[in-house]
């Protein structure tokens, strides 16, 4: 049976496993099978994740590495992520041009080895950096989406885009974060996790994008009971 086939297999069995454990309180709680976590969602139910321990380097080193939305550090790195039959891992390095590869997990571990190839803007002083500042934001509340916006002036080409979000809120799972470009485009930066959005969140997907115009940041409250405060963002483009 194929390696994903049989984690899914396992999960699955497991999952079972707490579903008729619920039927019978005296029962215990049988533990996880080897490659899966299991947590509290704060709620009154049970998070179960199988995990993959993801070596990551780069040529040059000290490429910043994200999976997906999240980002892990700076290569060479190793890391717990989530399992997925190929995962992709993207790296990122001023200089050089955005990489994405596809690591496959063997035995719950995958390794995956970027060589970067240099961009135009490879030292040669052909990039600017270009500040903008949000206004807007306010309180987040249940099943309500709050926004704030951004202007850029000057002409731009994004090579590289950076976001900072301050604010807080009480369950960072309730919440959809997401980044709309001037030219329309929409890039989720975290959606429905435990890890705090209000954090610098790094764009790779915007390179190669026009950065003239409003930006808008939206963080939209998907669930109940909980809340918290929008109180700006910032963001740091290269622009070519």
């Amino acid at each position: 049976m194929p390696t994903h086939s049989l984690q899914a297999f396992r999960m699955h069995a497991w999952v079972l496993g707490l579903a008729l454990v619920g039927c019978d309180v005296s029962a215990p709680v049988p533990p996880p099978p080897p490659g899966f976590t299991a947590s509290a969602d704060g709620k009154g139910g049970t998070v179960s994740t199988v995990e993959v321990t993801l070596s990551a380097s780069s040529v040059p080193p000290g490429a910043t590495v994200m999976v997906g939305d999240d980002v892990l550090g700076t290569a060479p790195i190793t890391a717990q992520v989530p399992f997925a039959p190929s995962i992709p891992v993207t790296f990122v390095l001023r200089g050089y041009q955005t990489t994405t590869l596809n690591a496959v997990p063997v035995n719950n571990s995958a390794t995956v080895v970027a060589t970067l190839n240099a961009g135009e803007n490879d030292g040669s002083g052909a990039t600017r950096t270009i500040h903008a500042r949000g206004i807007g934001g306010g309180p987040i509340f249940d099943y309500h989406t709050t926004t704030a916006r951004a202007v850029v002036s000057e002409s731009c080409l994004v090579d590289r885009l950076a976001v900072t979000i301050n604010g807080h809120h009480s369950f960072h799972s309730d919440l959809i974060v997401s980044l709309r470009s001037p030219a329309g485009s929409s890039y989720t930066l975290q959606r429905q996790r435990q890890r705090n959005p209000f954090r610098t969140h790094v764009v790779p997907r915007a390179a190669g994008r026009p950065g003239t115009g409003e930006w808008v940041l939206s963080i939209r409250d998907n669930l109940g009971s909980d809340s918290g405060r929008l109180n700006g963002f910032s963001m740091e483009l290269g622009c070519r």
